[in-house]
């Protein structure tokens, strides 16, 4: 698939992974619909991006009805409609379980979860209407292989993989092409110190937003099914489908790690 003049809708965009997935849709000639919560940043990455391709932005919380209602509405006023649902906001938190308090936990289920499920829906009849569409669900190792000290993060990827696999072969008839890619440990600053400093003392590699945006926009390009970013990640995923009872012999060491940071900025 051609992204040239394709109508890309693209939540969480002014974060790391975001903006950077902007600006290679952007080369690549698409038509793009940014939506966040940081103004000062949408109108920054704006800036950026409207020199290379048409593009609108939206203020708006994800997680209220309204707003993703207002966010299909901007859409179709700027370019007809949506060919391409990138959900990819997200939030994380790096604690231990009995520490994270229930408003966060709420929250992180809603903007990981619920809200791409609603926009997805709210997105389908039009797609369904054309035949044509592509829905790419911007997922995490943590959705294959549940983490210590990630528990509601790492539930809630399990949940948009869930939604992701069911969804396609609901879709399966249909042209609806429906994606999840799961990039490894993203160096941006969704992940706050105290992660830096465990994923070092951990040993666990991160990757630059740039190289990880290039990655899925070939991926959106070849209209693949699932992509999981990593040699080391695909492999844990395999062997924790298969036998979980020795990924959590060979995590025991990182977890130990990985507590000592979790009351640590």
């Amino acid at each position: 698939m051609h992204l040239k003049d394709r109508r890309i809708l693209l939540t969480g965009a002014t974060g790391g992974l975001g903006s950077a997935l902007a600006i290679e849709l952007a080369k690549a000639g698409a038509k793009l619909g940014l939506v966040d919560t940081e103004y000062d940043q949408l109108g920054q990455l704006y800036d950026k991006i409207h020199p290379l391709t048409d593009v609108t932005t939206c203020l708006a919380d994800i997680t209220e009805l309204r707003a993703q209602q207002n966010i299909i509405h901007d859409m179709y006023s700027a370019f007809g409609g949506t060919d391409i649902l990138i959900n990819n906001a997200g939030i994380k938190e790096f604690i231990e379980y009995t520490e994270q308090k229930p408003a966060m936990m709420e929250r992180l289920l809603k903007v990981n979860v619920i809200a791409p499920m609603q926009l997805t829906r709210l997105l389908l009849p039009e797609m369904l209407s054309r035949e044509s569409g592509h829905i790419v669900n911007i997922g995490s190792p943590f959705g294959s292989t549940a983490s210590a000290f990630f528990t509601a993060y790492s539930a809630s990827k399990f949940a948009l993989r869930g939604f992701t696999e069911a969804l396609r072969r609901e879709l399966d008839s249909t042209m609806i092409k429906v994606s999840y890619i799961s990039p490894r440990g993203i160096d941006t600053p969704i992940n706050g110190q105290a992660l830096f400093n465990m994923a070092k003392a951990a040993n666990l590699q991160m990757d630059a937003p740039d190289d990880v945006a290039r990655i899925i926009v070939k991926a959106i390009e070849k209209e693949k099914k699932e992509v999981y970013i990593g040699l080391g990640q695909s492999i844990t995923n395999r062997v924790n489908g298969i036998i979980p009872r020795l990924t959590d012999f060979f995590v025991s060491r990182k977890n130990r790690i990985m507590r000592q940071y979790t009351h640590h900025p």
